[in-house]
Formats: structure tokens, sequence, C-alpha cells
């Protein structure tokens, strides 16, 4: 029985990985589908300063921390290409939006565009690629990642510090008259310039989010079988330190998570020691655990009844 229990929790935890999803957002088409326009502004051209603002219904109440941002080539106009670009990029929330009255409205002065929390979270060379298949792996990993609320209208400003021309691709864009456009605006020149000129196309862009690890064992909840998972140094049961280090595996469950998975499972104390004996077998004959650690466990377990 106590074998039966622990088959069950590994059939389980097989089940729920393949749940797992990436937490991606693409604001200006969906994800399968073309952007209306293209654009060779700042990524291919000789103008160094660019800001591109995303509306916050756009992110449809997602939040959470950025670490990457793509773009992708247009189809049929864009191509492959590799590039190395000297580039500045921050983010930051911003109250300015697309539309409604001049006061919050997107400006053409890049400063007042940007928010109080501005944040650089991307500076140096930076190797830009793609295979020109129109995948979104035209990509920036930000050294920091940014933290979006969710709420509000998002800035992303970006500058080239060496004004030479970089030589990538047409990248996808979204205008008017798409519906996406009411997402989305730019604002693009030099950055020797306090302003620049602005108007309603931009980036089709996807941004990548780190989900949240609730529990910090390193597995992020949305792969975690495991979210609370017990992350003592070493695994205890019922009181009695085994000694054994307490491995997380890649489902995001503990050593002890698993033992304790037995003592609830188990109707009495025989199926509890029994199924601990089984994990601690599988964990052996998986170089989990020591040899040592397979009769540490069990002895925990069997000097511990259940009630």
């Amino acid at each position: 029985m106590g074998k039966q229990l622990f088959g069950i929790f590994l059939i389980v935890i097989s089940y729920a990985s393949f749940q797992a999803h990436a937490a991606n957002v693409v604001i200006g088409a969906p994800p399968d589908g073309e952007g209306n326009s293209n654009n060779t502004i700042f990524f291919n051209n000789l103008l160094n300063r660019y800001q591109q603002l995303y509306e916050a219904d756009a992110f449809g109440g997602h939040s959470g921390y950025i670490d990457k941002i793509s773009f992708r080539p247009d189809n049929p106009l864009g191509g492959s290409f590799s590039e190395s670009i000297q580039l500045e990029v921050r983010l930051s929330h911003t109250v300015r939006a697309v539309g409604g009255p001049s006061s919050t409205r997107f400006s053409n002065i890049y400063a007042e565009n940007i928010g109080s929390d501005e944040t650089l979270v991307l500076s140096g060379l930076i190797e830009l690629s793609s295979d020109g298949t129109g995948k979104f792996d035209i990509t920036l990993k930000l050294d920091e990642p940014f933290y979006y609320d969710g709420n509000s209208n998002l800035l992303l400003d970006m500058v080239r510090p060496q004004i030479p021309r970089p030589s990538t691709t047409v990248f996808d864009s979204v205008s008017l008259p798409s519906p996406y456009s009411n997402d989305t605006a730019r604002l693009s020149g030099s950055s020797q310039l306090d302003y620049g000129y602005r108007d309603t196309i931009g980036f089709v862009t996807e941004f990548h989010f780190i989900p949240p690890d609730s529990d910090g064992d390193g597995v992020n909840d949305e792969l975690d079988f495991c979210p609370n998972s017990y992350t003592t140094e070493t695994v205890v049961i019922r009181g009695c330190d085994s000694s054994v280090i307490n491995v997380v595996d890649e489902t995001g469950c503990t050593v002890a998570d698993k033992t304790n998975y037995c003592e609830e499972a188990a109707k009495n104390h025989e199926q509890f020691v029994s199924c601990v004996a089984a994990l601690a077998e599988t964990l052996t004959e998986e170089y989990v655990i020591h040899p040592w650690g397979k009769s540490s466990l069990v002895k925990c377990s069997a000097n511990n009844c259940l009630e």
C-alpha cells in the first residue's frame, strides 16, 4: 500500500508538469498574427532615441517582473540579421496615455513621458539577431527585471549612445486603422534633443514575465506542483531530524514535501512507514540521497507513530 501511495504522488506530479505555460504578453497583434505595419525606426536608422508607450489594458491585468522584451521581423519585409548595438533601456510606469486630454496625452517631449520609478534595466553592448522566420527572437534580456504593476501604462525608453546606424531588419509593427494601435504609440528622434516625432505606430512587442515563486524553492509557481513547500535544510519527520538534505526537484517538490504526503495519505502507521520506505528507495536509486539517508528516513518515520 505504501508503494501505491507514493506511486500516485509521482503520477500526479508528472501530469501537473505538462500543464505549465510561458508567461508572455503580446501587444500590437495576436501572438500568431501579423501587425498591419512595419518599422525601421531606431534599430535600423540614424535616429537614436525611442520611446514607446503601452496602455495598461493591453496587458490584460497581468503583473509581475518583466525579464525579457522581444520583437519580431516583419513579414514579408523582414529578414535574418546579427548585429551588436550599444544600448541603454529604461522602463517606468507612466501617467501618460495614447489618447485623452493634452495634460496626460503621450507627449512629444521625452522627459514629460517618464515615470517617477524610471529604472535602467539594460545597458551595454547588446547582441541582437533573428533567423528571419517571424518569431519573437529579437530579444532584450534585461540586466534587472522590472516589476510591472498591471494597472499603469508602461513606458519603454531606449537610447543608442553611439550615432552610427545599425544594420538590423524591418520590424513588425502596428498602426491605424488596426484596433491594436490604440494600445501603443511611439516617440522617436535624436538623443541630442529634448523632443521627438510622435505618432501612433509602434513595434509589436512581446513581454516575458517571470512567474512568481511563492515558496522560494527556485521553481516558479506555474511549474510548481508543491507551491507551499517545506523548505527546511534537512528532512524533519514529525520532529525527528533525519539529517538528509531536503533537496527540491524540477517539479518544485522537496523531499520533505514527499514524506509529508506519505503522512497525510496514510491511514495508519504501517502505511506511513511503507510509503516513506518506497520514497527512500526511489530517491536512493535516482541518486537524490545517499544510501545512508534511506535508512535514516525510514528510521525517523518508524519511530514516530501516527495517531
